[in-house]
């Protein structure tokens, strides 16, 4: 599958400082953010959901919200509280846009 020729970027604001991260994804880009609870638990959102549970690592969290379509995710940086993933595959019909990934994660970021 052709990746959509027009990219986005985004700007990740974090609420505990005044200082912006920013990466650029195409729009068909599988998107992961993983962070920590306060109890060490992981928990993440990404293409297919984002989890209500804690998981006991990060690797198991990032399980439950992507599939093998999503292909292998390499890591864009710290955002704020959380770890942002890029897939090398693409999103698939049904899974979530990678707006509404950065828009339902932000909280936790």
């Amino acid at each position: 599958m052709y990746k959509v020729l027009k990219l986005l970027s985004i700007a990740i604001i974090t609420f505990s400082s005044v200082n912006a991260s920013a990466f650029t994804y195409y729009e068909d880009d599988p998107i992961v953010f993983t962070w920590q609870t306060s109890s060490g638990k992981w928990r993440a959102c990404g293409p297919i959901q984002c989890t209500s549970a804690s998981s006991g690592s990060e690797k198991q969290a990032i399980y439950y919200i992507t599939d093998k379509g999503h292909g292998k995710l390499k890591w864009k940086g710290d955002y704020g509280k959380c770890n942002a993933y890029i897939g090398s595959g693409s999103i698939g019909a049904g899974d979530y846009s990678p707006k509404k990934v950065i828009r339902l994660a932000k909280k936790y970021c």
